[in-house]
């Protein structure tokens, strides 16, 4: 059957969205993951329904933040940001999880910021989330996290995939999404002293997704699902993973040991009925090491919500250095 004539529930994998991370027999094929994919070849997924069901499950996660998601006390300010930030939490407990994800309690955490679509300090036009936030997001966010010290693409499918428009056809007249993107990534991410750093291998998912209730409007949606390619032969384009940072990292902070976390996300801008723009975000992860989960649990309302003002400072950063 194929995947333009599979029902959307068949579309469906629960088990993507989750901190138990892919590797690359999990992921469809390509060049630079040929070692660790070559045994598999014959069982690797398909381009189009791999991807149709990671955007199909982050597109309905996003929905289910008003339902299944509780508030987290009140609004927090992100300065520069004019908006207040609304945080949620829910835990994904493991009678809920599909067979693949290990049996222990997942604790998620979302966040809403709505922002008038201006060229002003602290808000931002559509142009500027669409050009500063999702497009090379991985990159780019390097630019406004402090902590994120260097970022390293590890493979690349964006020039296979085909155009998606009809790829619902007019038994899944709801899928629609165009512009897709599929990458992984490595990051690499500083911490305090004592802890070491830490890098995160993710699948990188972009795609632009049109509003069927409201003609010519779109959303755009971002997905980063963690990968493991340590179990296998090195990947020669994979910096950390490798551990080829042991000698070709950037920095000399980065050639020491360095712990692998996990890390999944959906976020999504998108215009409400106000003629605003929102942004939600929807997150778990697992920094790993000797950070207790505990102390992970209760530093990431902050850190999420600080993220916002983080890219409203830089968007207005770069708004002064065009003009300059």
């Amino acid at each position: 059957m194929s995947a333009s004539t599979k029902s959307l529930d068949e579309l469906l994998d629960p088990s993507v969205l989750h901190l138990k991370p892919l590797t690359a027999k999990d992921l469809p094929a390509h060049p630079s993951l040929q070692p660790q994919q070559a045994a598999s070849a014959t069982s690797l997924p398909d381009l189009v329904q791999f991807i149709l069901s990671i955007l199909s499950s982050a597109e309905l996660l996003g929905r289910s933040i008003n339902d299944t998601f509780v508030p987290l006390g009140v609004p927090w300010a992100s300065p520069p940001a004019t908006s207040p930030v609304e945080i949620w939490v829910r835990d994904i407990y493991p009678h809920e999880l599909a067979p693949r994800v290990p049996r222990k309690v997942e604790t998620w955490f979302a966040r809403r910021s709505v922002h008038v679509p201006r060229e002003e300090r602290g808000t931002a036009t559509w142009e500027e989330f669409e050009q500063g936030w999702w497009q090379s997001h991985s990159e780019q966010e390097k630019e406004y996290i402090s902590d994120v010290i260097d970022v390293v693409k590890v493979a690349d499918w964006s020039d296979q995939i085909p155009a998606l428009a009809s790829w619902g056809g007019s038994r899944n007249p709801e899928i629609r999404w165009g512009e897709v993107g599929l990458c992984v990534y490595e990051s690499a991410y500083k911490l305090p002293f004592p802890l070491k750093y830490r890098y995160f291998s993710e699948l990188v998912v972009t795609a632009r997704m049109k509003n069927n209730s409201s003609p010519g409007t779109s959303s755009l949606l971002l997905v980063q699902v963690p990968v493991d390619l340590t179990g296998g032969p090195p990947i020669a384009t994979s910096m950390y993973s490798s551990s080829r940072h042991r000698t070709d990292a950037p920095i000399p902070e980065l050639r020491k040991p360095i712990v692998r976390g996990e890390y999944v996300s959906v976020e999504r801008v998108f215009w409400n009925k106000r003629g605003d723009i929102g942004w939600d975000m929807a997150t778990a992860s697992d920094a790993k090491g000797h950070v207790p989960r505990v102390l992970q649990n209760a530093l990431i309302p902050r850190t999420i919500a600080m993220d916002v003002g983080r890219f409203m400072d830089w968007q207005d950063n770069q708004r002064a250095s065009s003009a300059a």
